[in-house]
């Protein structure tokens, strides 16, 4: 009543800014963590990108050395062929007709297919492995945005539609594809009465070598090029390199959008900057506090506020009992990572998020994000993710001191109340450490936190034991879900 009685005219003023400044702070924070989240989501299709360009590599070089060993030892088996079928046939005046049934007969084409079908699987087997870490790497993120509906697995169906059956046989001429006349029985036994029987036979067969073997070569060499064709058009254009323009066309739309969600709260956080610094010129006018160079002002209203000023004699103290906050100044540094630096309370990690394909040019424009190095203070952290125009992403964020209870206050004289003290504290210490253990798994970590404060609350250390257990279950559990559902149980 007292605050009332004498603050009163300034409180209006600040309950009237604190209700746009309230839910300003919190959108300005919510929206950063979006834009984090985000830029993660996009890193997860970027690390598939990398990991599909070097499965790509080893892929390409395995079928090329399975296509020659194929064509080698298909090489092998028409020379054996052609070695049989002369030996069978240089006397035969179809030979021409029976080579092309006895060709078709080795199912060269079919070798390739069987070929293409193992390397077009393989390739369908990546998509689909590659697809489903995806899926398991964004269940696994705090994802708040309201969620892009994308199905690579309709992706990974490639395999299924690429046409392996190629006409290969087509290349295969008609009857008399050897050359017409040359194994007609009139050439071939033309000289029969001027040569010896041993030597016209000889001579026939290489006659008929030379007229099937050329031919023969060719359309197997044709069967391989177009293989080869097939292999880079179909396989890698088709199955490796467009399933890699997809994961980069998800990974460059969360870049962006992640990187104008950051935009989006760094000009709300001016907009928010200027709110305070206006709270901040009211208070001096209500009484007198000082004056300082302000740079921006980052706040958690009615926690924290955190002066960025040169040159200032603020009375803080003065400025805390009014505001009811935690009102500090500080310089900030020539350097901005060193301000940041020491707002934070840790030193951090940048990463890039290239927004297009140009991120080989030196000059590509890219996202930002920063990532401590330590734990970080839940406090410094909401301060400093205000001015960084850029998310801040820390995976473990530590509690404010203030919301563990004055456990020393609490303590009796009695060995039985030291007993249930000493209880508390082990069990509180348990919840305290799990606490931090799920705090990258923000949906767990809100669902437990129901379960935290009713033990900070709760002095009996019975309760607190079944506090405990039901904490080692919802941690076991590993789901939100499953979090509410014990916390409901609890409350029953």
């Amino acid at each position: 009543m007292d605050k009332v009685r004498n603050d009163g005219r300034f409180l209006r003023i600040k309950t009237f800014a604190d209700s746009v400044a309230v839910p300003m702070s919190n959108v300005i924070l919510e929206i950063y963590k979006q834009s984090g989240n985000t830029l993660r989501e996009s890193d997860v299709y970027f690390d598939k990108r990398q990991q599909l360009s070097e499965w790509r590599e080893k892929f390409v070089a395995r079928s090329q050395e399975k296509l020659d060993n194929l064509y080698k030892q298909l090489s092998e088996e028409l020379d054996t062929a052609i070695y049989n079928f002369v030996d069978n046939h240089y006397e035969d005046d179809r030979a021409g007709e029976h080579w092309q049934q006895r060709f078709q007969q080795l199912k060269f084409d079919e070798k390739y297919q069987d070929l293409l079908k193992s390397m077009a699987n393989e390739c369908d087997r990546k998509r689909k492995e590659l697809s489903d870490k995806v899926a398991t790497e964004l269940s696994h993120l705090p994802l708040d945005n309201a969620r892009v509906n994308i199905h690579l697995d309709s992706a990974t169906a490639w395999g299924q539609k690429i046409s392996t059956a190629l006409p290969l046989l087509a290349l295969i001429p008609g009857i008399g594809w050897v050359g017409a006349g040359v194994l007609t029985a009139v050439g071939i036994l033309g000289n029969i009465f001027f040569d010896s029987k041993e030597k016209q036979r000889a001579q026939n067969r290489q006659k008929l070598r030379d007229a099937i073997t050329p031919p023969s070569r060719d359309i197997l060499n044709q069967m391989h090029d177009k293989v080869i064709e097939t292999f880079n058009n179909e396989i890698l254009a088709k199955g490796v390199d467009e399933f890699s323009d997809l994961l980069a066309s998800y990974q460059f739309m969360f870049a962006r959008l992640g990187d104008s969600q950051s935009y989006m709260a760094s000009a709300l956080f001016e907009e928010f900057s200027d709110l305070n610094f206006k709270l901040l010129v009211e208070a001096n006018n209500y009484k007198n506090i000082g004056s300082a160079d302000v740079a921006y002002i980052p706040r958690i209203p009615g926690e924290k506020m955190l002066i960025l000023a040169d040159n200032s004699n603020l009375d803080t103290r003065k400025l805390s009992d009014l505001l009811g906050e935690n009102v500090s100044v500080m310089q900030p540094e020539e350097n901005f990572p060193d301000t940041l630096k020491k707002v934070l309370g840790s030193d951090y990690d940048v990463d890039y998020y290239p927004l297009d394909f140009v991120k080989e040019n030196e000059n590509a424009e890219e996202a930002i994000a920063l990532f401590p190095k330590n734990k970080v203070d839940v406090t410094k952290f909401k301060i400093a993710q205000q001015i960084t125009s850029c998310p801040i992403i820390a995976e473990f964020v530590a509690p404010r001191a203030q919301i563990l209870p004055n456990v020393s206050a609490q303590r009796t004289t009695s060995s039985g109340g030291r007993q249930q003290s000493n209880a508390f504290d082990s069990d509180f210490k348990r919840i305290d450490q799990m606490f931090a253990n799920c705090a990258s798994n923000y949906a767990i970590r809100n669902a437990l936190d129901a379960l935290r404060q009713r033990a900070r609350d709760l002095r009996n250390a019975a309760a607190m034991r079944k506090i405990a257990d039901y904490y080692d279950k919802v941690f076991d559990s590993g789901t939100a879900f499953a979090c509410r559902e014990e916390v409901k149980t609890f409350e029953r």
